[in-house]
């Protein structure tokens, strides 16, 4: 049986030295150690840990849920390093793990946890994501999705873009996230994904088999067409306390909406929601993300609202439903769906 691989996410020594007496002869490894969200994030992605211990110093930063959601969706557990609390692990695959009163109590908690893995009793299987589906036909080349997604979006992202062929239509995607974030986002995007997942960037050219990523970026991602369908990223205010937002990206494609699939995902808030309505009033086809597989149903809530959302779906029917999209061209007509 492997070992558990752990991050540890805080800046004290004494926390630190700590866990690693807790993991002394045990069936766990420590990955990793980092006073810093940003560089943890990194960390984070790119060794995909099976445990993230959390300290209270970085509890409370406004980082933290970004960490979360990165941690919910490569299916890792967490700790937090300060309680007292249930002893056992936050499962990132549940909606407890965003409650942030009463979290368990890290070196007992650690160390219960470790005892079952001595004893061959592990906690969670690692789950494989499916591969990409058959390349699409090539009469899908004038179609274009947009994405926007907040709280639980990395995860939303990987089970809908896990759908993608390798030549899939132009996407175009806002994440709402911490600054600094980006790069490793995109890089976990990419590994998981057939499709090419690069960084949005002023004058980037979005063919098929791309999809661009804005996330944790100073402008708002903006679609533009000229010779072909490229990318605009300006540094501008916020729109809706949201930089970049998510209305800017839909907005800017409604005056090509009949070519626009626009999906907007889990998060807190009202960003997208009108834009939606926008695209959909100029002949977009629209999806929101339904309450039951929503982390926070805050978005898309406000879209159904609006009158902007022709399909309300659950996360694991939107990536087959844009694809089938791209192919029809149809939007449903009213209502939701389930």
């Amino acid at each position: 049986m492997e070992d558990l691989r752990i991050i540890v996410v805080s800046p004290s020594a004494v926390e630190c030295s700590r866990i690693k007496r807790a993991l002394a002869g045990r069936s766990a490894r420590l990955v990793a150690m980092s006073g810093d969200p940003h560089e943890a994030f990194t960390l984070i992605e790119g060794t995909e840990p099976d445990l993230v211990l959390f300290s209270q110093v970085v509890f409370d930063r406004p980082e933290f849920d970004g960490m979360l959601d990165l941690v919910r969706a490569i299916n890792a557990d967490w700790i937090s390093l300060h309680g007292p609390g249930a002893c056992c692990p936050r499962d990132a695959t549940s909606q407890a793990r965003w409650d942030k009163a009463a979290p368990p109590y890290a070196v007992q908690c650690l160390e219960d946890l470790l005892d079952r893995i001595d004893k061959g009793v592990r906690k969670r299987p690692v789950s494989a994501r499916p591969f990409a589906k058959p390349a699409l036909a090539p009469s899908l080349s004038d179609k274009i999705v947009l994405i926007g997604a907040s709280t639980g979006g990395i995860d939303a992202l990987l089970t809908v873009l896990a759908e993608f062929p390798p030549n899939c239509p132009p996407t175009a995607i806002v994440q709402h996230t911490a600054r600094g974030f980006s790069q490793s986002l995109v890089r976990l995007l990419d590994r998981r994904c057939a499709a090419k997942v690069v960084i949005a960037e002023d004058g980037l050219r979005l063919e098929h088999g791309m999809v661009c990523v804005a996330a944790g970026v100073p402008g708002h991602l903006r679609l533009q067409r000229g010779e072909g369908l490229s990318c605009s990223l300006r540094e501008g205010p916020e729109v809706g306390g949201q930089l970049p937002a998510i209305d800017e990206l839909f907005r800017s494609a409604v005056p090509f909406a009949n070519r626009c699939i626009a999906v907007l995902l889990t998060g807190m808030g009202s960003d997208g929601a009108a834009g939606l309505l926008d695209l959909r009033r100029a002949g977009s086809a629209t999806i929101g993300q339904d309450e039951a597989t929503s982390v926070v149903y805050g978005m898309p809530r406000i879209a159904q609202e609006l009158g902007a959302v022709c399909q309300q779906l659950p996360l694991s029917r939107i990536g087959g439903t844009i694809l089938q999209l791209a192919r029809t061209g149809q939007c449903a007509i009213s209502g939701s769906e389930t």
